[in-house]
């Protein structure tokens, strides 16, 4: 493991050269689809999103260049970083955001080792309430770990069970 602070950043010339390749190569085998996904450590983090804001010109260029193949992207993220600012960036993207999530309450914050008050299971549930008002297409996945199988089922009925007083988006005008 790095050490905190000293991960060093891949720089735009890099990655406009690896998207380009990517999108080369699939295009040359025929793909239909190309899914790029924002991933590793936290891609929201303030030191990583002008990368992927650099990356969105580029994305913007490979689609006008490879018309036939459907590009799309997909952050993931621990969600501990959808501000209302970044929300709003994230829109404009045309980005889906995958927030991961290992458990419900307390038990999220347990298992992931939360340290900071930011990074609380309350305010990463805000930052969804921020994608879902925004518009901004999202997901929650569960990561199965050996210390929380056995909350699976609350947090199917969390992201499910409308009816339910744990439902993640009781108060959120749901459709």
């Amino acid at each position: 493991r790095i050490p905190a602070g000293q991960a060093e950043t891949m720089d735009v010339e890099t990655l406009d050269r690896g998207l380009f390749q990517i999108t080369r190569s699939a295009f040359e085998k025929n793909k239909k689809r190309l899914r790029f996904k924002w991933a590793g450590g936290e891609p929201l983090l303030p030191k990583i999103i002008p990368l992927i804001r650099a990356g969105q010109d580029k994305l913007s260029k490979l689609r006008a260049d490879f018309p036939t193949l459907d590009i799309s992207q997909v952050i993931l993220t621990n969600g501990t970083n959808n501000s209302l600012e970044v929300v709003e960036e994230l829109k404009s993207w045309e980005v889906g955001v995958s927030v991961s999530m290992w458990g419900i309450g307390e038990g999220d914050d347990r298992i992931r080792g939360v340290r900071r008050e930011q990074d609380k299971y309350v305010h990463v549930i805000e930052g969804v309430k921020r994608l879902h008002e925004a518009g901004v297409p999202y997901n929650i996945h569960y990561v199965v770990t050996p210390y929380n199988p056995e909350q699976f089922a609350e947090m199917v009925t969390a992201m499910w069970d409308t009816e339910s007083e744990y439902f993640i988006g009781k108060d959120w005008n749901w459709p």
